[in-house]
């Protein structure tokens, strides 16, 4: 994990234009055709529906040791190695304590063109856009508020927010859900560590230069 402080020049430059960039694909989305997308979803809804996690938090994206998660699909992908957006939703259902099923959440990210597009990749090989997480949030029915990242430290809650990995674009980015009691965040997937409990000073050393965009969730 990048030190907010090691952040080089080139860094930063690439993190700014990966924002344009997400921010630019998030306003085209809703361009793309839907029908390849709804067949692709329907056949991966039903290969994950079969390896389906409900009703419980998943912290093991890339090992998937606790849950299998990082065999189910997304887009023409794995969920090991992009699924962060849509483990972040699906864990903020399972926090408020709501039914939450993560083959239902992921179709709902393909359906409505939360994927991230990259010409010549495979759709969903770099995950989802972290600009369309307002909006999924929002279709699973819960409550969704913008946050910076001053406005998030000075208020307990659940948050969902995005940052960049270390290395900037070339390196992509990581998205997670935390609980904030105003002294200490409690992360969910941060890493293949279970939560993991980080206090404020040093979450804001770690993401001060890397923070994307972040949401306060609310039933």
């Amino acid at each position: 994990m990048a030190d907010a402080n090691n952040v080089t020049a080139i860094e930063a430059v690439s993190q700014i234009v990966g924002n344009i960039l997400l921010l630019i694909e998030e306003g085209l989305s809703r361009l793309y055709p839907r029908e390849p997308r709804k067949r692709l979803s329907e056949e991966n809804y039903r290969y994950n529906k079969e390896r389906d996690v409900i009703n419980t938090a998943i912290n093991d994206q890339s090992s998937g040791f606790e849950t299998g998660i990082n065999l189910l699909k997304i887009g023409k992908a794995d969920v090991g190695s992009c699924g962060c957006e849509i483990i972040a939703v699906y864990n903020a259902l399972f926090l408020l304590g709501k039914e939450c099923s993560f083959a239902k959440v992921e179709r709902d990210f393909e359906l409505n063109g939360a994927l991230t597009k990259v010409p010549f990749v495979p759709i969903g090989a770099y995950g989802s856009n972290p600009y369309a997480l307002k909006r999924m949030i929002e279709l699973e029915g819960l409550k969704a508020e913008y946050v910076n990242r001053k406005q998030l430290l000075n208020c307990p809650g659940i948050y969902v927010f995005s940052y960049w990995n270390n290395g900037g674009l070339i390196k992509g980015l990581h998205t997670i859900i935390t609980v904030y009691d105003g002294k200490a965040f409690t992360l969910y997937n941060y890493g293949n560590m279970g939560t993991r409990v980080m206090d404020k000073e040093i979450w804001e050393k770690r993401f001060k230069k890397s923070y994307i965009v972040g949401l306060l969730i609310k039933e």
